[in-house]
């Protein structure tokens, strides 16, 4: 399993997904909000899927079709007919009711090498643990603590439900973000602390052939 570091800043999800996906065709891109991945992907042939009329009006831009639903309807309609060489879902898995439902009946929509491509937000975030500290659990319009997230998922937690939903886990990389104390010292940090400082944890999958996984993660000594 590999483990990778990017950048920070939205801009940098949508470019992780375009290079995880490189050359895969076609791909669904769940909860493609305006076609921001089609329009970085221009070497691969992508599907959204869009619940929002405005939203989808504007992929249909970049993607080479449009859903306007959701993922659970879609997958009802769908199942079982291994559709998609990939299925990227960014900031996607935490709004649903039941994730890891979710994810398994996905698996019946990828091709026998096709991939799953998440990106998860990190509760744990230094940033979430200096607000507690605070005695702060405010809820958000975007961000960590959006009001609209219906799950919670620290760097190990959402390694744990891609495994636990029968995938086999390719890659892990994170999207590191610093608070300004200690960014004079980013470059010694880097790598060394995911769930400290990954702001959203990035994991590629693919159908395991023997069910869901129970190997135990690698946590670092000291890893917070």
């Amino acid at each position: 399993m590999q483990k990778k570091l990017y950048s920070a800043g939205a801009t940098e999800l949508i470019k992780w997904a375009a290079s995880a996906i490189s050359q895969r065709s076609p791909v669904l891109d769940v909860g493609c909000g305006r076609g921001y991945l089609a329009a970085a992907a221009s070497n691969c042939e992508i599907h959204g899927l869009e619940p929002d009329k405005e939203r989808a009006q504007d992929a249909r831009r970049s993607c080479e079709r449009v859903y306007e639903q959701d993922i659970d309807s879609f997958l009802e309609e769908h199942q079982q007919k291994a559709l998609f060489d990939a299925v990227v879902c960014i900031d996607l898995l935490e709004h649903l009711v039941s994730p890891e439902s979710t994810l398994v009946k996905m698996r019946t929509i990828l091709k026998p090498q096709g991939v799953l491509v998440t990106a998860i937000p990190n509760v744990a975030h230094v940033s979430s643990r200096i607000r507690v500290a605070k005695g702060e659990w405010r809820y958000a319009d975007e961000g960590l603590l959006d009001r609209t997230h219906l799950r919670f998922y620290t760097y190990y937690t959402a390694i744990e439900l891609v495994r636990s939903s029968g995938y086999e886990v390719l890659s892990v990389g994170t999207i590191e973000t610093f608070p300004r104390l200690v960014r004079p010292i980013r470059s010694l940090l880097r790598g060394r602390w995911p769930n400290l400082f990954g702001r959203h944890t990035l994991v590629t999958a693919r159908v395991s052939s023997i069910g869901p996984e129970s190997e135990a993660i690698d946590r670092q000594a000291g890893s917070f």
